[in-house]
């Protein structure tokens, strides 16, 4: 009868309620576990902490499902590729085998006609898809520099620009991982900021960014391609992860 139709509806109502709050509450602690792993990674020595490894937790924060230790095993491999070919190309410099092995051979390059594709910001993303944003790319040559035990390459959080710095004093040279890796001076790069982008490029933009600088860049592009209407939880998430990444923000 009707009593029982309205009592059973309203058991219904309850228990989708009830599923509804436990959805959220396992989805915030597998949340609290990824910050958790962040902050532990970004705790380690200089040695033991992957740039790689950080990203694809920020990737997690958005695809709970995301299963990093597939991908770090794709850029470990990828590193021991270069490392192996360094060794047995003696001509080769670090430059010349990072940029050979991602741009040429394997095709990564930046995305041009696609480039505010929020994949553009996921590491596992761009593993995938070989295209990317000037950030994540630079992440991936970082990466696998490291694990390739390769020294002297850096981030360089420039205006507009994410790109790779390589070397020291006036010698250095300014790595565009956006454009298939193409090398420049400082004089080049210089005279590329000042007529290309408009920004004259100061001594403190040539300075190495941190880890922290390079995740916080890359949660503020991620940030600033949602609509705040419609993303509340996921500026959260983005939130949440920005305190984790730079403790002094609480």
């Amino acid at each position: 009868g009707r009593p029982e139709d309205a009592r059973l509806l309203a058991e219904a109502e309850s228990l989708e309620q009830q599923a509804s709050a436990l959805r959220e509450r396992v989805l915030s602690l597998r949340q609290e576990s990824v910050l958790d792993t962040l902050r532990m990674e970004l705790g380690k020595e200089a040695g033991q902490f992957s740039l790689g490894r950080a990203a694809l937790l920020l990737s997690k924060l958005d695809n709970p499902h995301l299963d990093t230790v597939e991908y770090e095993a794709d850029l470990a491999a990828m590193g021991e590729e270069i490392r192996a070919r360094l060794q047995t190309q003696a001509t080769a410099t670090p430059v010349d085998a990072l940029n050979q092995f991602l741009f040429s051979e394997r095709g990564f390059h930046g995305s041009r006609t696609d480039y505010h594709n929020a994949a553009n910001s996921y590491l596992d993303r761009v593993i995938d898809e070989r295209e990317g944003l000037p950030i994540t790319l630079a992440i991936l040559y970082l990466d696998l520099a490291a694990r390739a035990g390769l020294e002297g390459f850096y981030g360089l959080s420039l205006p507009s620009l994410f790109m790779v710095g390589f070397g020291s004093g006036e010698s250095a040279r300014v790595i565009d991982v956006f454009d298939q890796g193409k090398l420049r001076t400082l004089e080049e790069a210089r005279l590329f900021f000042l007529e290309d982008l408009g920004w004259e490029l100061r001594p403190s933009d040539l300075k190495a960014a941190t880890p922290s600088e390079i995740l916080t860049r890359m949660l503020r592009n991620l940030a600033g391609g949602l609509d705040p209407a419609e993303s509340a939880a996921q500026l959260r998430r983005y939130r949440d992860a920005l305190i984790a990444v730079n403790p002094r923000l609480q």
